[in-house]
């Protein structure tokens, strides 16, 4: 895309109503009364970018209509809204699931939860540990008169699962 491209955009742009040539100068970065202003200006109503005349005693291009709007600003809204309805179906999506994960959680016994946290999948393995033997072990070690690791039977939840165990029953 040329410079020259550019400043036709940006003119168009501007050109929603009577612009002065001092706006249309300070936007493009040249002097109100520059040729190659002038030159710009004639080139966009030749081309038929902005409908319009210039007037010449106030310094001021007259726009009757403006039937070209550049084309980036097109695209750029159009990814703009596109942006923000999958941001927004992303977020409402983390918002169900964060919804459905507290709800589940709420609905679970507290040994259960204990059981859903520390579950082998979670933990990268493949053995399998049911409530029942969970409540089970927990009763056991909770008996006991000294809790030490001499108490807790081999099979308890404490200990780790022998290799055997891992490898699925």
């Amino acid at each position: 895309m040329s410079d020259r491209a550019s400043q036709r955009r940006t003119i168009v742009s501007l050109a929603t109503s009577p612009v002065s040539f001092q706006v249309l100068g300070q936007a493009l970065g040249m002097a109100p009364d520059a040729d190659a202003l002038l030159d710009l200006v004639i080139e966009v109503l030749a081309l038929g970018m902005v409908r319009g005349r210039i007037d010449g005693v106030r310094g001021y291009l007259d726009v009757v209509s403006c039937t070209a709007e550049p084309h980036d600003v097109d695209a750029l809204a159009t990814a703009l809204h596109a942006w923000r309805r999958d941001a927004y179906a992303a977020l409402n999506d983390l918002d169900t699931q964060l919804a459905e994960h507290r709800g589940y959680v709420r609905s679970l016994p507290s040994h259960e939860v204990l059981l859903e946290a520390l579950t082998p999948q979670r933990l990268g393995k493949r053995a399998r540990y049911s409530p029942r033997s969970l409540e089970d072990d927990s009763l056991a070690a909770s008996s006991s008169p000294v809790p030490h690791a001499r108490s807790h039977p081999a099979s308890s939840w404490h200990a780790a699962p022998a290799p055997s165990d891992l490898r699925g029953s």
